[in-house]
């Protein structure tokens, strides 16, 4: 079923993980949130992986929840329906706690649940005609899931406004509201994950690895604790083999050569 609704390939360091159903927009029903977990599951799991670039089939990155199953979930109970959505917070929620860094790659439109997959990764490219909406309230849906990404993600108003309103943003517009971290040309959107991805696998994996962990535990410290978070962390790390290394290589002006990851 996973492979039906999910494309998945491992290169190198860099898994790359395509929603698959370009015939619906990659819009999200039960198999695509059930894929998705599974792959994250076992990314969790995999130390030979660093990168996640998560991108979309056909002519959109994501569009949303599936209507047709909405229809459904509609006639199901409140009990069943909970279950549903509980599903798909897990699956956001396993996307959030990777281990790698994530790399959201976005063109033709993010609605909906395709703007939490975005909010929920460390990084997200976009080309400069991609669009943004989130529509439920449109259609009579409280925005409850997307409410709290858009909150994560964007400022107390700006994630106000796009909840409230609901209509179409530009790609310069969401890169604006803090969802996106950049906006290229369309053409040049392939090339510009690719330097992502070769930047992050220039990279020390320890190093990287512990930074991805060390943002998550400062986000969700006390801010008073935070300075020292930094202080302890700072401490160890300065002492780490990847960082003699990489001092050693800056002064001596060539190519670090990092050591094996621990």
């Amino acid at each position: 079923m996973t492979a039906d609704v999910i494309a998945v390939r491992i290169d190198g360091r860099c898994a790359r993980v395509s929603l698959a159903r370009p015939d619906r927009r990659n819009a999200v029903n039960r198999a695509v949130v059930a894929g998705l977990s599974e792959v994250f599951a076992d990314l969790a799991r995999r130390d030979d992986v660093d990168v996640l670039v998560l991108d979309g089939q056909g002519p959109s990155f994501c569009a949303g929840g599936d209507i047709e199953e909405f229809t459904e979930l509609a006639r199901l109970g409140a009990a069943e329906c909970e279950r549903v959505f509980a599903g798909h917070v897990a699956m956001l929620d396993a996307l959030g706690a990777l281990p790698q860094v994530t790399v959201a790659v976005v063109h033709g439109v993010a609605a909906g649940l395709g703007v939490s997959l975005v909010s929920r990764c460390d990084l997200a490219v976009a080309a400069d005609t991609a669009r943004f909406l989130l529509p439920e309230l449109a259609i009579g849906i409280v925005p409850s899931l997307v409410l709290v990404d858009a909150l994560r993600a964007m400022p107390d108003k700006r994630a106000r406004d796009w909840l409230l309103t609901g209509g179409q943003r530009t790609a310069a517009e969401a890169l604006a509201a803090g969802l996106l971290s950049r906006v290229v040309a369309e053409p040049d959107l392939p090339g510009e994950a690719e330097r992502i991805v070769a930047a992050l696998g220039g990279t020390a994996r320890d190093a990287l690895r512990r930074t991805v962990e060390f943002l998550a535990e400062v986000g969700a410290a006390d801010p008073r604790e935070r300075g020292a978070l930094s202080v302890r962390e700072a401490g160890v790390a300065m002492g780490s083999p990847a960082a003699r290394e990489g001092i050693q290589a800056y002064l001596e002006r060539r190519a670090p050569r990092w050591p094996a990851a621990g």
